[in-house]
């Protein structure tokens, strides 16, 4: 059984998904100390968010929640962390939803790191830390600013737009 797709896990969202991304929060928890989470705004995400985070917390990693962000926004705010996780499903169906784990850099995890947690999934290699070392989660409230930020360093001064309006069609 494969659990990742081209673009991170995605299912129909139902108990064997949630009880996935507590699964996937244990096994990336045990491999990186911080984790930062946002989700889009399916009905099941707050489920699954709660879910993976979690699973990270447990297995004694840092959780940041950085709300319900894009995934753009989610992959720049990565770099402050070990790690990021999407919860989202993108352009699937509404009763999907899925995650996407995502590099420092913002990339996407790649088939080493999706066969790494694959493997730990499956084999069942799954544990929790020690009372004194599950983490605590927080709110992670910068990334739509920082994101933000980051567009506008690239356009200095004033940004000019010219306008054209013909019959109806405004294009900037």
């Amino acid at each position: 059984m494969h659990l990742f797709g081209t673009s991170g896990i995605r299912r129909v969202a139902d108990k064997n998904l949630i009880q996935l991304a507590l699964k996937v929060g244990l096994t990336v928890g045990k491999i990186y100390g911080s984790v930062v989470v946002g989700s889009d705004t399916r009905t099941s995400s707050e489920a699954m968010k709660h879910a993976l985070v979690s699973g990270l917390l447990a297995a004694g990693s840092r959780g940041g929640d950085a709300g319900v962000v894009p995934t753009p926004t989610l992959a720049l705010a990565a770099r402050e962390f070990d790690a990021g996780a999407m919860i989202t499903a993108s352009h699937n169906p509404p009763e999907y939803n899925g995650v996407k784990l995502l590099n420092p850099d913002g990339s996407a995890f790649g088939s080493a790191q999706q066969k790494q947690i694959e493997e730990m999934i499956l084999g069942d290699s799954i544990s929790v830390a020690l009372w004194d070392k599950i983490k605590s989660s927080s709110i992670y409230s910068r990334a739509v600013d920082r994101h933000i930020e980051h567009i506008l360093r690239d356009f200095p001064g004033r940004l000019k737009l010219k306008v054209c309006k013909a019959k109806g069609l405004l294009l900037a």
